[in-house]
């Protein structure tokens, strides 16, 4: 057993450090640049051992080929989680996909398409928006369709572990991220395809059939009016808590604040301070014999004092 050279030790983590620091560099510049970028890295990378090498390629390059920029890798990761929450995520989200497709165009066309459904006096104010509004939402459109692209490397993509790092943890035996760049081709596409139905759906209903929407509700009435009053949602909150609150609210205020700490408190004194003035002002009467009577009493009440304290 020799001794042990701390500072071997400690160059030879470091060496380690750079070495993975080079594989990693390798992965990127496959997937950026290609193989002459490649190359150029691989004639610095003389100590690294070209087994890593040949499997940072083969990596970078099963990477760039199942990359693709998009915003639905959260389904994609939801259904390669093979898990039952996990499909039952990705199929809320293909429904809500479905959905939002919908009432997005349904939104669209019934606003912009169609006839107006405004009298003649509001038609007769309707302009178009000026450009301190609509040049807004040329922004907001681009980010909506190109947004994803800038950050999609560092967030979902190869640099996702480095990006991240210890912010989101994920365990080597979930790898649901990874496992999202191999899902079956119909879970890529499936959002897509929810989405144009539902597109269709809407044409169908508000432009190229007006009338159908009508008639769906007139057949599937108890289904329309739980829809049209959102589930019941807010009758039901009503009742579990907005009256329970209104009546122990009154009972707080009737019987806690009202009887209890004003009947005991302020108010209480001074109702008993009124009482007492009353009762006292009875005895004001205006008459002289009644103050000459009072005066008496006083004075045959002190001589009495007097005695039984001081001579008695």
């Amino acid at each position: 057993k020799g001794k042990v050279d701390k500072r071997q030790i400690e160059q030879r983590i470091e060496e380690d450090r750079e070495r993975h620091k080079r594989l990693r560099e390798s992965i990127w510049a496959v997937e950026q640049d290609g193989d002459k970028e490649f190359d150029r890295l691989w004639d610095e990378t003389s100590d690294v051992d070209e087994d890593d090498l040949a499997m940072a390629r083969e990596e970078a390059d099963e990477r760039r080929k199942a990359a693709r920029f998009h915003r639905l890798a959260v389904l994609e990761a939801a259904w390669a989680a093979n898990t039952n929450v996990g499909l039952y995520a990705f199929w809320l989200g293909i429904g809500a996909a479905a959905m939002t497709a919908f009432y997005a165009w349904r939104l669209l066309f019934m606003t912009f398409h169609g006839a107006p459904r405004a009298d003649d006096k509001v038609m007769a104010h309707v302009h178009e928006s000026p450009k301190v509004m609509i040049l807004p939402l040329f922004v907001l459109a681009a980010g909506a369709c190109f947004a994803g692209y800038i950050g999609y490397e560092n967030f979902v993509g190869a640099k996702t572990a480095v990006f991240w790092g210890n912010s989101i943890l994920v365990l080597g035996h979930h790898p649901s991220l990874e496992n999202a760049h191999h899902v079956p081709l119909w879970v890529k596409y499936l959002p897509l395809v929810v989405g144009l139905a539902g597109i269709g759906l809407a044409y169908l209903m508000y432009i190229l059939r007006p009338d159908l929407p009508a008639r769906l509700a007139a057949t599937f009435q108890r289904l329309y009016l739980f829809a049209l009053n959102k589930w019941y949602f807010d009758e039901l909150y009503d009742y579990l808590f907005v009256r329970p609150a209104f009546v122990l609210g009154r009972g707080f205020w009737k019987t806690g604040d009202g009887t209890l700490i004003d009947g005991l408190g302020p108010d209480g004194v001074a109702d008993a301070v009124r009482h007492m003035a009353r009762r006292a002002a009875t005895l004001q009467t205006g008459y002289l014999y009644h103050y000459a009577f009072a005066m008496l009493i006083g004075v045959v009440t002190l001589i009495t004092w007097y005695l039984l304290v001081h001579v008695g």
